[in-house]
């Protein structure tokens, strides 16, 4: 992963950090949404989410965000 995808899922942790959910949850999640993400789309997390309805639903099970 290059720098900027780094970035991108150190964004999307903070986004979240006051949402109570485990940091390695939030990782998982946000790493799963960043690989959704092509190089020449800088979206951010909450256009990604609203974009891509089903990543975002995706990501979220696979993260076990919630449980």
């Amino acid at each position: 992963m290059d720098a900027a995808g780094t970035a991108w899922i150190e964004t999307c942790i903070a986004d979240r950090k006051n949402e109570g959910l485990e940091r390695a949850k939030l990782r998982y999640y946000c790493a799963c949404m960043q690989d959704i993400v092509e190089d020449n789309e800088p979206f951010t997390v909450t256009e990604l989410e609203r974009s891509y309805p089903p990543a975002h639903l995706m990501c979220t099970e696979k993260a076990r965000l919630g449980h």
